[in-house]
This record gives C-alpha cells, structure tokens and sequence, in this order.
C-alpha cells in the first residue's frame, strides 16, 4: 500500500511541518539522490504532512520552492519506475490543493508536464491515474490552462484514463471531476477545447460506467447539460 495514502492526525501533521520535517526530509532526498527508496519514503512523508495541514503547504510552497525542483528531477530520473511516479504524482496532487494560483507559471508548467508524462507512461495504474486527474483539477485555479493546447492534452489524457479505467470508481470520480472542471470552469476551454472531443465526451457522460459515485454521476450531468447547450 502506498503510504501517501494512509492517514495521519492533524496535530502530528502540524509536527512534522513545525518541526523541521519537511526540511529534514528534503535534506535526506537531496543527499541520497540515487536512492529511489529514499525518495519515496521521503515523498509519503511531506505528503501525508500536506494532506492533512494546509498551512504546511504554504510553508513548504514559501520555504522550500527549490526543493520542487528536486522532486521534477526525481520524476525525471526515475520515469521508469512505477512506485516513485505514483508517489510523486500523490505528493503533487496535496501539495497543489488551493495554492495553484501562488505558484510560478513556468514551474507549474513543468509540474503538470511530468505528470502528464507519468500518466501516459503507466496508464495500467489506476492510483496514478487518480492523482493525476486530482492535479489536473487543481491546476484549473491556476492560468496555465487558458493555453488551449495544454487544456486539449490535459482533456485528452484524462478521457484515456476514463475509458481505460471503466471499473474503477476512483479514477471515474476524479476523472469526471477534472473534465468538469476544465470544461465548465473556463468559456474558452468550453468553446474551444471540446471541439475535436464534444462527441466523445457526451458519449461518456451518457453511457456511465457501473457503479459510478453520486458524485462523479454529478459531475457527468454537469457537463453534458454544457455540452448539450
């Protein structure tokens, strides 16, 4: 089990933040760099920490913004190996959460560019294909989705894991989320963005997977009453 995914309590998250933590396990990243156990466990870390603790995300966002580059580079590194991009891919899906809008366009660029790239690497994993629809949907707070050809390839990527995770509640969830957020979010990507997939994802949201949430079968009706007008 991924340990980005356990949880942990509120005032442990505050420890670690407060505490030195997070700058202790940068430290250690840094350092063993070569090392893609490190890496991981140091991932889970500052991830279980941001999850539950939003002021920790602003710190580490004010503090530690090079430390951001370090994580791009291990994504780099080790592209080839599914459980780092998973828990890379997790720790950028909490640490973007609200502060999208705060972060430096070239670097959210970059972020969301390796993302991408670790979707579509390993489109069999569905926990990476939920944590990168989760940063899609953050992303949309943000500007960088006013470019119109990041806005189709992120549209683009998320109905793949869509049609490639039909039974998978989690991805159909965070996916239709994401779709609604880029569509429905932004006149331009509406008007725009959907021309080449309009009849694509009508077809999607009108022929729902089995065992869809009540609130991913939300989100769908959203988006194709946008569609449908």
């Amino acid at each position: 089990m991924n340990a980005a995914l356990l949880p942990i309590a509120s005032h442990h998250c505050k420890a670690i933040v407060f505490r030195g933590g997070i700058s202790a396990a940068v430290s250690g990243m840094e350092r063993f760099y070569d090392n893609g156990s490190i890496q991981i466990a140091g991932l889970s870390l500052l991830s279980v920490a941001f999850a539950g603790e939003p002021e920790g995300r602003l710190k580490y966002l004010s503090e530690h913004v090079k430390s951001v580059d370090h994580v791009v580079a291990t994504m780099r590194w080790y592209g080839h190996d599914i459980q780092l991009m998973e828990s890379s891919c997790a720790f950028l899906a909490l640490l973007l959460v609200g502060v999208c809008h705060q972060v430096e366009c070239a670097l959210l660029l970059l972020l969301v560019e390796k993302v991408l790239q670790s979707m579509s690497a390993f489109p069999q994993s569905e926990a990476l294909q939920v944590w990168g629809c989760k940063v899609i949907s953050h992303v949309t707070t943000s500007d960088l989705l006013s470019d119109t050809t990041m806005a189709t390839r992120c549209v683009q990527m998320v109905i793949t894991a869509l049609g490639r995770h039909k039974g998978t509640p989690a991805v159909q969830t965070w996916g239709a989320y994401a779709l609604y957020q880029i569509i429905c979010c932004c006149a331009l990507n509406a008007s725009i963005v959907t021309m080449g997939h309009r009849d694509l994802i009508l077809e999607l949201c009108q022929r729902r997977a089995p065992g869809l949430t009540e609130e991913a079968n939300s989100y769908l009706s959203s988006l194709q009453t946008v569609l449908e007008v």
